[in-house]
């Protein structure tokens, strides 16, 4: 089922997701991440991510050829407002890539089968009107400064704007006005597109979201702003060639941004079935060409069940780096909401754990209680894992993760390094290093370090 998976986001929530806090190294680590999807899945991203310089190539070709040089600059600083919108199939590489799944390229347009499509289209409407109303506002301040004249050479138009008083306030007011429609695009789309694809929220939810995660973050967003406009204006300089690397890597870091911003939907993510065809027998034809003669296969209870990656099938250790990521991102998974019997399932029956301070215990039924202790005091937990390193039959990942304490209600956070021995497809050892803390208090290092 790893390979199947297909975009079907939860259903409407009736209350709006809840916004995280994020600091600077929330936004390196994000960009960090996006650049390492990039490289994963740099043919898939390519592939996708040429339609902006062929586009733009077009675009500035159609403004010669109709002599439209006064719309060059607009046009340029415009068309990164509608990117959120194109690059909604990087995200799904990025979220399949999370979970461990296949990522070819055919994937990125699995937003077909999403009950959210309706609304990623009209908020992709919504940008493009955005982007035509700075088209038009752009030409009437063109006109409001120079008239309506005769179509210029690229080498008037240029000594016109950079040498003559008109020109200069056209440059004024021209990027003060677009960087007003700048602002609305990020606000309407900062993470919109991936809310929407992760759930099915509806538009107004999405962007009221989006808009709620700058006001709670406003610094984090500023400078995550910043660096977005910086990367598009170095990959738009030749001749948007750039962009080719420039918007997958934001993409994929945007999906990931999102995750860092938003708190995880506990509830469980339906999984797409694609609509049985039945068997047919030649003594059918032509009634098998309308309609099905045997009733469809019904899959085992098993079969419907979360998905695992393949590896855990045949009961082996995971081999590749992509087997072991897949594998980290399956464990983070249960933990989201508490599946204590799924996690219990997945180490051998004579584990051994070696947790932080707890004293060492082994044994199924320990951990089975172990893990219930937990999931009665850790309220809400959200965690993040991440692989760092596979040698043999070892995994070696770190992990960071909120949650609100049920005794205290105090809002908590912890991190730390964790150590598994595999064997037979199943953790024989864990070993783990737990520091934790209140969120709004400083960890035992940081005291140290005054």
């Amino acid at each position: 089922m790893a390979n199947t998976d297909v975009i079907l986001p939860t259903a409407a929530a009736r209350e709006l997701p809840a916004v995280r806090s994020i600091g600077v190294r929330d936004l390196r680590d994000a960009l960090a991440m996006g650049l390492e999807d990039f490289w994963a899945m740099p043919t898939h991203v390519i592939f996708l991510s040429l339609i902006y310089p062929v586009i733009g190539l077009v675009l500035f070709r159609a403004m010669f050829g109709y002599d439209l040089i006064p719309l060059l600059y607009p046009l340029a600083a415009g068309f990164p407002l509608i990117g959120p919108f194109a690059a909604i199939g990087l995200y799904e590489l990025s979220r399949r890539r999370e979970l461990g799944l296949d990522t070819s390229w055919k994937h990125a347009f699995d937003i077909v089968h999403s009950p959210s499509l309706q609304s990623i289209v009209a908020l992709g409407l919504l940008l493009l009107a955005l982007v035509g109303v700075w088209l038009a506002v752009a030409q009437a301040i063109y006109e409001a400064n120079f008239g309506p004249d005769e179509p210029l050479k690229l080498a008037d138009f240029v000594q016109r704007v950079l040498t003559t008083p008109e020109g200069y306030k056209l440059i004024i007011v021209g990027n003060a006005v677009g960087f007003c429609f700048a602002v609305a695009a990020f606000c309407l789309s900062v993470v919109s597109f991936p809310l929407l694809l992760d759930r099915n929220v509806g538009i107004a939810t999405a962007i009221a979201t989006s808009i709620r995660a700058i006001v709670r973050n406003p610094v984090a967003m500023i400078l995550w702003a910043v660096l977005v406009a910086g990367l598009l204006v170095i990959g738009s300089l030749p001749f948007f060639l750039g962009l080719a690397i420039v918007v997958p890597v934001l993409g994929h870091a945007t999906w990931h941004l999102y995750r860092k911003l938003i708190e995880p939907d506990p509830s469980p993510r339906p999984e797409y079935q694609p609509k049985p065809r039945g068997r047919h027998s030649a003594v059918d034809f032509p009634v098998a060409l309308f309609m099905p003669t045997s009733p469809p296969e019904k899959k085992p209870v098993a079969m419907q069940e979360a998905a695992e990656p393949d590896h855990m099938r045949g009961n082996r250790n995971p081999r590749t780096i992509e087997e072991a990521r897949a594998f980290v991102a399956h464990v983070e998974s249960l933990f989201m909401p508490w599946n204590v019997e799924a996690l219990v399932d997945g180490f051998t029956e004579d584990c051994v754990v070696r947790f932080g301070t707890v004293p060492e215990f082994r044994g199924r039924e320990a951990l089975r209680q172990f893990f219930l202790a937990r999931s009665a005091r850790q309220k809400g937990y959200r965690l993040r894992k991440q692989l760092r390193g596979l040698m043999h039959d070892v995994i070696c990942n770190v992990w960071e993760g909120e949650w609100e304490d049920a005794a205290t209600g105090r809002h908590m956070q912890g991190f730390g390094v964790e150590v598994w021995m595999m064997r037979d497809g199943k953790i024989a050892i864990w070993e783990a290093s737990f520091n934790t803390g209140p969120v709004d208090q400083p960890d035992d290092v940081g005291k140290m370090l005054g």
